[in-house]
C-alpha cells in the first residue's frame, strides 16, 4: 500500500512533511505523528484541511485515514501539483522498459521534462500512475461521448475517484455532506458506488447539452469566460495559463 505524504503548516507558518502513514493508518496514528512533529498533544490539536481550510472530522480515533477527508481528490488541495508532477516523472524515469519511446511517443527523458513543466496538462498516462500510487480506481467520464474509462479497475482497490473530462481538463466529482454541510467536500468514494457514477454521468450530460466540451479533432473553441475565439490545443492552454480561464466550449 502506498505511503501518504502530508504537507503540514503549523506554529507561525512553519512547514514540514508528515511521513510514515498509510491510508490504513488510523486517526490516532495521525495525531501521534503530529504530536511528535509539533509537540502539540492530541487533545490540543485542531487540524484543518482542504481549500478553503475546514476542520477535519472523524467519528472515533480508530477511523482509518482512508475514510477521513484529508484530501482534495487525493492530496488536500491544488498546491500539491508540483509534487504530483515529480511523482509521475520519477515513476516514468524509473521504469524505462514500460515507459519506452513507443509507449510515450517520444524519449523517456523528454516526457519527464514535459510533465515537469507546469504549463503542460496530463492525461491517461498520468492517471494510470496516480491510480497505482494511491491504490484507488479513477473513473473518467467523457463529456462529449459519455464514455467511462476506468484506471485501476480489477486491481482490488476499495476506493474510487470520479473525474469529468471535457476534452481539455478534468474536474473531480465533489459531494457535500447532507448531515453536516460544514464537513469538507468528499471526493473519494467506495468502489462500485453506482450513485456517484450516475451523478458524474448526469454532470457530463448537462455539460454536453450546454456544449461545454472540446472536440480535439476539430478543436475550434470559445472561452466561455471572456468570449475569446481560440484555435488549437496550444492556444487554448496558453489562454488558460495567462488568464486562469478554464471554461471552454466548442464552436
Amino acid at each position: 500500500m502506498a505511503p501518504l505524504v502530508l504537507r503540514c503548516q503549523y506554529r507561525g507558518g512553519r512547514r514540514n512533511n508528515l511521513e510514515g502513514l498509510l491510508s490504513s493508518s488510523t486517526v490516532a496514528d495521525l495525531l501521534e505523528k503530529i504530536w511528535l512533529m509539533t509537540e502539540v498533544p492530541p487533545h490540543a490539536q485542531r487540524i484543518l484541511s482542504g481549500f478553503p481550510p475546514k476542520q477535519l472530522q472523524w467519528k472515533t480515533k480508530d477511523d482509518l485515514l482512508s475514510s477521513v477527508d484529508i484530501s482534495y481528490v487525493m492530496l488536500g488541495d491544488t498546491s500539491y501539483a508540483s509534487e504530483l508532477r515529480n511523482l509521475i516523472a520519477k515513476s516514468v524515469s524509473g521504469d524505462p522498459q514500460t515507459y519506452n519511446p513507443v509507449f510515450l511517443g517520444g524519449s523517456n527523458s523528454d516526457y519527464c521534462n514535459w510533465i515537469l513543466d507546469k504549463e503542460h496538462w496530463g492525461g491517461a498516462i498520468e492517471l494510470s500512475i496516480l491510480s497505482k500510487y494511491y491504490q484507488a480506481e479513477i473513473a473518467v467520464v467523457d463529456t462529449e461521448s459519455g464514455r467511462v474509462d476506468r484506471f485501476g479497475e480489477g486491481s482490488g482497490y476499495s476506493n474510487c475517484v470520479y473525474l469529468v473530462y471535457d476534452g481539455i481538463h478534468y474536474d473531480p466529482l465533489a459531494v457535500h455532506s447532507l448531515s453536516d454541510p460544514s464537513n469538507p467536500l468528499q471526493t473519494v468514494f467506495p468502489v462500485g458506488d453506482d450513485t456517484r457514477l450516475t451523478e458524474a454521468l448526469e454532470i457530463a450530460a448537462a455539460a454536453k447539452k450546454r456544449r461545454q466540451f472540446t472536440n480535439l479533432s476539430q478543436f475550434s473553441v470559445r472561452c466561455l469566460v471572456c468570449n475569446t475565439l481560440l484555435s488549437g490545443q496550444q492556444a487554448t492552454q496558453a489562454h488558460a495559463v495567462s488568464t486562469g480561464h478554464t471554461n471552454f466550449g466548442e464552436v
